[in-house]
């Protein structure tokens, strides 16, 4: 899953349209949605992560 997950991510990063993303990855509509909510939690992940590196660094 995190295989396609950073799949997922990539082909957004290189502005593919939804429908040709979910032709690639022969996804279902529910895959779809399922894996874009996972990349919307993996994202917002991130930039918490780099808030939380970004104030300890700026206090150390």
């Amino acid at each position: 899953m995190e295989r396609r997950i950073k799949d997922f991510i990539y082909y957004i990063s290189m502005e593919y349209s939804p429908e040709w993303i979910v032709k690639q990855m022969e996804l279902t509509e529910g895959e779809a949605t399922e894996l874009a909510i996972k990349v919307s939690s993996y994202m917002d992940g991130l930039q918490l992560e780099a808030a939380r590196y970004e104030r300890i660094k700026r206090f150390n």
